[in-house]
């Protein structure tokens, strides 16, 4: 059960990286990056085991920051409870903010 709640939390982070990729001002689009990225932010928080929660979180969190969306990431990283994976998502925020991606480059 655990594992396929983070599958699903997988998905909707891909589905959230294939929706922003598409650069169009499209009303439609917008509407399905805030399902997808709803989707993601409630499965995470669904998951019983709480490493496996955090870690979901902070993929979500990272996978706003990848597109860009260093609000939502924001938001994602505050409900992460573990406070290890909580910095761990907050660093990849702040690097995006300095123009840097997580491996420093």
């Amino acid at each position: 059960m655990i594992m396929r709640r983070y599958l699903l939390v997988l998905i909707a982070l891909v589905a959230l990286k294939m929706l922003m990729a598409q650069e169009t001002k499209d009303l439609s689009l917008e509407k399905r990056f805030n399902q997808a990225y709803q989707y993601a932010l409630q499965t995470a928080q669904e998951i019983k085991d709480a490493m496996y929660r955090f870690d979901a979180l902070m993929s979500v969190a990272e996978a706003l920051v990848q597109v860009g969306q260093i609000d939502r990431a924001i938001n994602a990283a505050k409900l992460i409870g573990n406070p290890i994976y909580r910095l761990k998502a907050f660093a990849a925020i702040l690097a995006k903010k300095q123009g840097r991606t997580r491996d420093g480059n």
